[in-house]
């Protein structure tokens, strides 16, 4: 009886810490065009980056990328730039399956100036989201693949 007690709490207490993905995704995309929000979603995963999954940390490193935009200073652009992609490339190492780590890639490889060398996984990922996509449960997170997939220039 002790154990099952236990066990209840523990499943209650790591549900208060998990991280809302729809609000992670949400304040993913206004972070595109708002530097503060990229600032608190940044801050937000990065208070728990050891408690996050793939998919939170793979939205962390995109965070650290999307930085990369609002910084003013060559320098700061770089380091954010390459700290996000870095990471990214990391967790998709480690995550080969996670579909919504590689769409994120996918999005910033397609966007970010072919000077910066960071264009490899095109195809690859491409590849993977046109195969995997009917396996994303979500509606939302599915549609914006296939729209992306078949429309980047809209973004």
């Amino acid at each position: 009886m002790k154990k099952i007690v236990v066990l209840i709490f523990v499943l209650m207490c790591s549900d208060l810490f998990a991280f809302d993905l729809l609000q992670i995704r949400s304040m993913h995309y206004k972070a595109i065009k708002d530097e503060n929000t990229c600032k608190s979603l940044i801050k937000y995963l990065s208070e728990s980056s050891d408690a996050l999954d793939a998919t939170s940390k793979a939205y962390l490193a995109s965070a650290h990328v999307l930085m990369a935009r609002h910084y003013w200073m060559p320098n700061k652009k770089l380091e954010s730039f390459y700290r996000g992609s870095n990471m990214l490339d990391s967790i998709i190492q480690s995550n080969a399956d996670n579909i919504e780590a590689r769409f994120l890639r996918y999005c910033i490889q397609y966007n970010v100036p072919s000077i910066l060398g960071y264009n490899k996984n095109l195809s690859e990922d491409k590849e993977i989201l046109i195969l995997k996509v009917d396996t994303v449960k979500e509606q939302e997170l599915k549609s914006a693949i296939l729209d992306f997939i078949s429309n980047p220039k809209k973004y």
